[in-house]
């Protein structure tokens, strides 16, 4: 079985946690509060920060993530002595016998380690709150849906991200075209001008944010961007005290692709800013290259909210830093109905009305 770290009260040794709105560590039993690092400094908690995680293409990940792949895994809680099992990813969860707060210590070990956090901004009473504010309004969402029951098992999770920065250099070649219509006798004449336009440039990329979880859709959460970096910590395991999270699923290599799209568009974007003053511009062909690129290991906060209706699964998610909601909401029939019956008959009688004036 795996060890378990639960960070104690310095004051009263019961479990504490991360206080999103204190942003720092607050005991729910005496009420002490703590900053972060002079807890981590008061637990002796040895960190590896000299640890240099940014030249993925060196390091074998396929040791790590095939090991005990799919495997349910078993630990010890150290307060009360129950066992905590999870699936092969997790990293911390709650005890489910006595509730505390507990981290998978072995999760974050060597290259697992993270590099960064950003850290939660939204409680839950405040992810609550946010969420029943944006229901507000939506006549077709059921109402069990925005019921206090169903909003308490939403979840704050640490997602895994790769982080990757990298330096762009290339140029974009356009066929552009200027139109002009002037009058020439008794004629009007268009006349179109064409041009080969060529831009180049370079881009420094930095903190590109890629999903390593394999427990989420990619599309979602990229949904739930941008995030504020300017925040980011580097990582301490009591960031996550109180809030559930995974360790990565997904190897740097496995989303590169994706992540070289993004940069090809993004570059592709701002060069297309400078040819203005066209009629149309259409790019005829793309070189880019990407240099320097490293990729760092980051756990980002939200809020996930499952819920089952009519039969079919719907998830919800909120940034837990900005606040920013994503996911399709489930549709009442019976409301879609009435509403639907409701226009039929203030149309039925705006007809009758204009008919009964004519």
């Amino acid at each position: 079985m795996g060890d378990i770290k639960t960070y104690k009260c310095p004051n009263c040794d019961g479990a504490i946690t991360f206080d999103a709105t204190a942003q720092k560590m607050k005991c729910p039993y005496c009420k002490t509060e703590i900053d972060v690092a002079s807890l981590v400094e008061y637990e002796d908690d040895k960190v590896h920060d000299d640890e240099d995680h940014f030249g993925w293409e060196e390091v074998n990940f396929d040791n790590v993530l095939s090991e005990e792949e799919g495997n349910l895994k078993r630990y010890i809680c150290q307060s009360c002595g129950g066992e905590v099992v999870g699936d092969a990813y997790l990293a911390s969860s709650s005890c489910p016998f006595c509730g505390n707060p507990v981290i998978m210590e072995e999760q974050f070990e060597g290259i697992l380690r993270p590099d960064y956090v950003i850290p939660f901004k939204y409680n839950k009473e405040q992810a609550k709150e946010a969420m029943l504010k944006h229901f507000k309004g939506k006549f077709l969402l059921p109402n069990d849906f925005k019921s206090a029951g169903k909003l308490d098992k939403i979840n704050g999770v640490y997602v895994p991200y790769w982080l990757f920065d990298a330096d762009a250099k290339g140029g974009v070649r356009y066929r552009a075209t200027r139109t002009n219509t002037f009058v020439s006798g008794d004629y009007n004449v268009t006349e179109t001008l064409h041009f080969l336009l060529y831009r180049e440039g370079i881009m420094h990329f930095e903190k590109i944010p890629n999903d390593a979880s394999m427990k989420f859709d990619d599309k979602t959460l990229e949904a739930l961007e941008p995030y504020d970096f300017n925040e980011i910590m580097d990582f301490k395991t009591a960031y996550l005290q109180g809030y559930l999270s995974d360790r990565y699923g997904v190897k740097p290599d496995d989303v590169k692709n994706r992540v070289n799209e993004r940069m090809r568009n993004s570059m592709i974007e701002e060069l297309s800013m400078t040819t203005v003053g066209y009629s149309s511009v259409i790019p005829e062909s793309v070189r880019l290259s990407f240099n320097d690129g490293k990729v760092h290991y980051a756990l980002l906060p939200v809020y996930v909210l499952h819920m089952k209706y009519h039969g079919k699964d719907y998830q919800f998610m909120m940034n837990g830093q900005t606040g920013k909601f994503v996911g399709d909401l489930p549709k009442d029939n019976g409301k879609l109905i009435i509403m639907m019956l409701s226009v039929f008959a203030i149309t039925f009688i705006l007809c009758f009305l204009l008919m009964y004036v004519i």
